[in-house]
Parts: structure tokens; sequence; C-alpha cells
């Protein structure tokens, strides 16, 4: 799948001259979605909707706005501090600028200071800290959104380490497993 933010255009509505409920051609991409077309037996309304939730995700701009996952809590920058190498974490969310995320077209996480979402070193190691860093094309800092995890260097997940919500909780790299603690979604 690609990146999110690819400009693939809206889902495509076209009526049918039988007079049969209208269709609409597949999209590639979108935030957690990523599935366009509606089975036969859906009702229009949840077809409508669901296309209008894609159109804003496929727009030529990328989708921002705050990242929540365990217990409803946000991707945060520690100490809203914007130097190269400062710790991500889960915070309450507050609408602050170091827990406001962009999605570029790129695949890129980028957020406070126009810094990017970073695992350390570029290591795959379960555990590596996810940090905030100068953006720079790297492959640890590229990120996708799949099965409501978000997926970046080697296949692994963001993950809030211990499992635990508490504020504070550190963000990690970490084998997907499916959990509460690596699933996420982009909230703007």
């Amino acid at each position: 799948m690609p990146p999110i933010g690819t400009d693939a255009g809206p889902p495509r509505m076209t009526k049918r001259s039988s007079g049969s409920p209208p269709s609409h051609a597949p999209c590639r991409a979108g935030l957690t979605f990523a599935l366009c077309s509606r089975p036969p037996e859906t009702p229009m309304r949840h077809a409508l909707a669901l296309a209008l939730v894609l159109t804003a995700g496929l727009t030529g701009t990328a989708h921002a706005g705050e990242v929540v996952g365990l217990g409803g809590k946000c991707l945060d920058v520690k100490g809203k501090k914007s130097d190269d190498g400062t710790a991500t974490q889960l915070w309450q969310c507050n609408g602050g600028p170091n827990q406001k995320w962009q999605m570029t077209r790129a695949g890129e996480l980028k957020g406070f200071a126009d810094k990017c979402l970073d695992v350390e070193g570029g290591k795959t190691d379960e555990g590596t800290p996810v940090i905030l860093y100068t953006c720079n094309g790297g492959a640890n800092q590229k990120w996708r959104f799949e099965k409501g995890a978000l997926v970046g260097i080697g296949g692994n997940c963001l993950d809030v380490k211990g499992n635990k919500s508490k504020d504070g909780q550190p963000l990690v790299l970490y084998r997907c497993t499916g959990g509460a603690n690596q699933k996420w979604k982009l909230r703007g």
C-alpha cells in the first residue's frame, strides 16, 4: 500500500443506466482505510460517508492532526523540546504543537518544529526508542498505517512500551503484535 497522503484521486461515483444503485471505483490509500468499494448489500449512505472520509484523506495535501493511541492518549514530543534525539511519549491529548503530526507524501510523520518521527539510529531491534529528528528521508523515518498500526522500519510497529497508558510512557519500535499499545489513528 502506498504511503498515506498519496494522491490516488477521490473515489469516483457512477450511476448505472439500468437504474441500479451507483457504484464507485476503488482507490489505493487513505488514513486507516484501504477499501473504497462497497459490497452491494451495504446501504448507500454508508458508502457515501466512506467516500467522503477517504476523499478527505486523499487530497494533494497531507493530513495533519493528533496521533491517538492507547487510552485515548497522544503521540507527544517530550517536554516540547525540538532538539534532535528528543524522546517521544504517550501523553494526555492537549492540542499542543508537540502533539500535531502530518503524514507526508513521502511517508514521513512530520511533527513539532518540522522534524520527523524517527527510529533512533535506524535500528530494527525491539525496544529501540522512537525520537524526534531532523527529516532526512531515511528508512527509519518512513511510516505507514496498516490495520490500525503505524508500521516503520523492518516492518516493526510504533509501540507504547510496557502496554501502559500512563502519561510519560516511552514510545519504542517493537515487533507488530496487534496489541492495543500498537493501535493508532490520526485525528484532525
